[in-house]
């Protein structure tokens, strides 16, 4: 193998392993090994369920509990599980049949739920595909990044779906259209970065109460 997991446990195992292959000076193989630490590192075996329990659950929590904004990336080459990872298998595919999007939607409305209600949880989704931004809930259509007079970045134009349920999330990623291409490695490699951002306002004064921004990126390659 080229990479290795180690460590205490098999689902969320604390370093990563390189195995690089070297020629010694009398022409003898060896291998060095380059070891990496993280927070967790995940097998072959490791589901979705045990990365968000582990990875991202944590960060939600905290984002609520604080007012804040926080980001999730999938970052990796073609064919390695990113979007699988974000968008799950679909319903009937075990382990894996949900994906970061509806684990991290369902947790969101139960802290909606557990704070008493009185909230609104607001969802967009955008690519960004060649430098340019698309709105995939609203044809394609063009929106633009701003900065606006405290430096913070905005995504003018783009269209923000009010949802009930984690469910209606879904049912809205569902209907969008994100640029893809056949590649060696897939026949419908995803060729943009994709984010969604979903948010929790209090309609009131309509501050934003936390924002999560998941990001599934294109091929690293």
């Amino acid at each position: 193998d080229v990479v290795s997991t180690c460590g205490e446990e098999e689902t969320a195992r604390a370093s990563l392993v390189a195995h690089e292959p070297k020629v010694t000076v009398d022409l003898s193989r060896a291998m060095e090994n380059h070891t990496y630490k993280f927070d967790g590192v995940y097998g072959e075996s490791a589901t979705n369920q045990q990365v968000f329990d582990s990875a991202v659950r944590p960060m939600v929590e905290h984002l609520f509990a604080s007012r804040g904004h926080g980001t999730c990336f999938a970052y990796g080459q073609t064919g390695s599980g990113k979007t699988m990872t974000m968008e799950g298998l679909g319903s009937g595919e075990g382990d894996n049949s949900a994906g970061i999007y509806s684990l991290v939607a369902d947790d969101l409305f139960r802290n909606v739920r557990g704070a008493g209600g009185g909230l609104t949880v607001r969802a967009g989704f955008f690519e960004i595909y060649r430098g340019k931004c698309f709105d995939l809930l609203n044809k394609k259509r063009s929106v633009q990044v701003m900065e606006d007079e405290h430096g913070a970045q905005h995504v003018v134009g783009l269209h923000q779906s009010t949802l009930a349920s984690a469910e209606e999330l879904l049912l809205l990623l569902s209907t969008s259209d994100r640029t893809t291409r056949a590649t060696a490695q897939n026949t419908h490699s995803s060729r943009s970065h994709a984010v969604l951002q979903i948010e929790v306002v209090e309609p009131a004064s309509e501050s934003v109460r936390c924002k999560l921004s998941l990001v599934d990126l294109a091929g690293s390659e």
